[in-house]
């Protein structure tokens, strides 16, 4: 809006013939310059700022995606170490139940030997006794 009415300010004093000399006409126009840059150069240095800034939330981001980009990658390598883990106790646990079975084979094997063996006894116990009985007789 000042550039439109500084270039009207110009018009205007040269349609008056205000302007009496040459060298008034360039003041004038160097002033109108100014005025018309002032305002320029206070946007460059905010423009400026807000570039400068915009390069610091810049290189921040950057400095955040790259540590973002380390977490994942420990992440990543955590994981197939968990799931190495994971594997490792499952293979445990597929031979402790096998273990297991074969526990439960030999308990079972170990009663009936057992039952053999008290049948076994409560026949020789009974035999003894017979022949206990016949020699008495």
């Amino acid at each position: 809006m000042k550039n439109f009415r500084n270039r009207n300010l110009i018009s205007f004093f040269l349609r008056q013939g205000t302007f009496k000399s040459v060298s008034a006409f360039f003041l004038a126009l160097v002033l109108t310059i100014a005025l018309i840059q002032i305002p320029s150069f206070k946007g460059s240095a905010t423009t400026q700022q807000q570039i400068n800034q915009a390069e610091k939330e810049k290189q921040e981001l950057q400095q955040q995606q790259a540590q973002n980009d380390q977490n994942l990658q420990s992440l990543r390598n955590d994981k197939g170490e968990l799931v190495n883990k994971v594997w490792e106790l499952s293979d445990q646990l597929e031979e402790i139940g096998n273990n297991l079975e074969t526990l439960e084979v030999n308990i079972t094997d170990k009663q009936a030997q057992i039952e053999a063996t008290r049948i076994a006894l409560e026949e020789a116990i009974a035999t003894e006794e017979w022949q206990y009985e016949c020699m008495v007789i």
